[in-house]
């Protein structure tokens, strides 16, 4: 209360050297509310000691003022760390993924239809695709030329239980998983393990 008081003191200009703004009253601030208690502490504690009170509230307050703004300084310094280190991460997870991946013209032969068919697949979750700009890129490890479909038998069935965003979905297929003991979800597919794939896919969530 002091200190507002001081401030109070000094940012607020005496009343006959203001000039008013318009015809209509100005509503009262806050600051000049505090100036009849300056007044009064004034006349209780003198000049001299009400001033030196106000310097060492000033002093202590500063310090803490200071802290504070270095604890929220150092706050946003962290979180733009933690978004930089994700920006990076999410960047090395889209090479993995696009590493090698195919247009919509390439994969027309690997399963047998036309491009608009093709899209329409992807489109429907039949196929996995991700975005890459304006185009759709498909990872090559999805198909395979033994498989009447042209894809890895069960993979259908597992896109089919996913929820999460293309991308997403294409780095759970291709990272190892403790669950598989360190094997990956494609791996225990092309070995005909689909039950315990689908078990694990449903639990894949959108974050």
């Amino acid at each position: 209360m002091i200190l507002m008081v001081a401030r109070a003191k000094s940012a607020v200009v005496s009343p006959r050297a203001r000039k008013p703004r318009s015809a209509k009253a100005q509503p009262r601030s806050s600051s000049s509310a505090l100036l009849p208690l300056y007044g009064k502490l004034e006349q209780r504690l003198g000049k001299s000691r009400l001033r030196t009170i106000l310097e060492v509230v000033e002093r202590e307050t500063s310090g803490y003022v200071a802290e504070r703004i270095t604890a929220r300084d150092a706050a946003r310094s962290g979180l733009q760390r933690l978004r930089d280190e994700n920006a990076a991460k999410l960047a090395t997870v889209r090479g993995m993924v696009l590493d090698k991946s195919l247009s919509s013209d390439e994969v027309k032969p690997l399963v047998g239809r036309s491009r608009p068919t093709v899209n329409k697949m992807a489109k429907d979750g039949l196929l996995l695709a991700v975005p890459d700009g304006r185009v759709l890129r498909f990872p090559r490890w999805q198909f395979d030329p033994r498989s009447e479909t042209g894809l890895v038998p069960g993979l259908t069935d597992v896109l089919s239980v996913m929820d999460a965003s293309p991308l997403r979905k294409a780095a759970w297929f291709i990272h190892r998983n403790p669950r598989f003991a360190g094997r990956t979800p494609l791996e225990l597919l092309r070995d005909g393990q689909l039950a315990a794939v689908l078990e694990e896919a449903k639990s894949l969530t959108p974050a």
